[in-house]
């Protein structure tokens, strides 16, 4: 019974549990790393093409993802996503031109559009580039846009970071996107568009127009200070020793 008491006194017992605690948290840190930091509930990703024909003959389509959140490859999109990022490449285009008479105009818009939901607080971290083309004299370009929500709803007051660019006459513009911030828990939603249509100045027998996106999005786990670690398992032997003198 002497000898049990000496041994906690002695401090030997509660550095051994407190080395048991540091492992603990040690491997419960690595688990954190390696867990998933974000699930996906919503996808509305898709790419629209329409072609109007001053004589008739319209047609439109809309393209989806094979499943909801898988990676797809597409003419006018390439994107993915997992629990630790997501990355994105589209393109959109516009053309008019004026035969025999008949004006055609085609456009493609291309939108990669997601919810997801952070379990834990997390860094994300957005880079990239919106670039827009306009071959033509006309008032009104392409344009590329991105925009971060918190929540669901596309809401002006829910808006945390929006970048666009549009190109004017004979121009090509780039934005790049370069933001970084801490997510507390919760949902957010990023809607990113290449949109092809333009305005035209009636007049204009032909014009092409084309805009594109290319960014990736990397999140990250908040890390945990050390002292929390080390108060955690500085507690978890406090609770040991506690015990053991109670056997004792």
């Amino acid at each position: 019974m002497r000898n049990r008491k000496c041994l906690v006194a002695g401090g030997t017992g509660s550095k051994l549990f407190a080395c048991i605690g540091i492992c603990m948290a040690s491997l419960l840190a690595v688990d954190h790393a390696l867990a998933s930091l974000v699930s996906y509930t919503e996808d509305r990703r898709q790419v629209i093409r329409a072609v109007t024909s001053g004589g008739g003959g319209n047609s439109f389509s809309v393209d989806f993802p094979p499943a909801p959140f898988a990676d797809w490859v597409n003419a006018d999109q390439i994107s993915s996503m997992n629990g630790f990022g997501f990355s994105a490449e589209g393109s959109g285009d516009g053309s008019e031109a004026t035969l025999l008479g008949n004006t055609f105009q085609s456009a493609t818009i291309s939108i990669f559009d997601i919810t997801f939901f952070t379990p834990t607080p997390v860094n994300l971290n957005i880079s990239g580039i919106l670039t827009a083309t306009n071959s033509d004299s006309e008032t009104g370009g392409p344009d590329a846009r991105f925009s971060l929500f918190s929540g669901d709803n596309e809401l002006i007051e829910n808006l945390l970071y929006e970048e666009s660019v549009n190109a004017g006459t004979n121009l090509t513009e780039n934005t790049m996107l370069d933001f970084s911030s801490f997510l507390p828990t919760g949902d957010y939603r990023i809607v990113l568009s290449a949109n092809g249509g333009g305005r035209r100045i009636p007049g204009v027998s032909s014009a092409s127009v084309s805009t594109s996106y290319s960014i990736s999005g990397s999140l990250s786990a908040v890390p945990v200070p050390a002292a929390v670690w080390l108060f955690g398992s500085a507690l978890i032997g406090f609770v040991a020793v506690s015990r053991r003198r109670k056997v004792a």
